[in-house]
């Protein structure tokens, strides 16, 4: 065989063309396993030597005082991997509730609904519990809890964190 690099390209783009259509199409139909990259199924947003990247974080209010500390998502979550967190933060631990989701294909014009569970009392109920419990072991008051959504702005060349602002900050009291 004169040329295996040409043939082995061409079977590894065939293998990767029906994953990359799912993607393309429909973005949360994400098929697994895939290939993951750095911004997992989203776009990084770049400018000259700077990237914007997307961070959702959690604090407690520390006991007896006016300051809020940053928990660890691993500890605070345990025993529910920190893998779902930032799903778990963008739908605010289901205290807020949420409307339905709506993805459209791209090319075709056809607009996919998906509906959220509905979240009952009793679920709120416990959840709160829960999170309440999880902030008393953290050291934290056990009746505040905050969301955000930060934009970290980095410079990649250096790994130096050049600022961070607010997008989305949630504070939630649990009675």
């Amino acid at each position: 065989m004169k040329y295996p690099n040409v043939l082995y390209t061409t079977l590894l783009s065939a293998l990767l063309v029906v994953p990359f259509a799912i993607t393309y199409l429909v973005p949360t139909l994400e098929p697994y396993p895939a290939v993951l990259l750095p911004s997992g199924a989203g776009v990084i947003k770049a400018t000259g030597d700077q990237i914007d990247l997307l961070k959702n974080t959690i604090y407690g209010r520390a006991a007896g005082r006016d300051a809020w500390t940053r928990l660890s998502p691993s500890q605070f979550l345990n025993p529910i991997p920190p893998q779902f967190f930032q799903d778990l933060a963008k739908r605010y631990f289901g205290l807020s509730p949420s409307g339905p989701i709506a993805h459209s294909i791209h090319g075709i014009g056809l607009v996919i609904t998906i509906d959220p569970h509905k979240v009952s009392a009793d679920e709120v109920r416990n959840a709160k519990q829960w999170l309440r419990a999880r902030l008393n072991e953290s050291g934290c008051d056990d009746n505040l809890l905050r969301i955000t959504q930060e934009v970290v702005t980095l410079r990649p060349s250096d790994g130096t964190e050049i600022a961070v602002r607010y997008q989305d900050d949630k504070v939630f009291v649990l009675p």
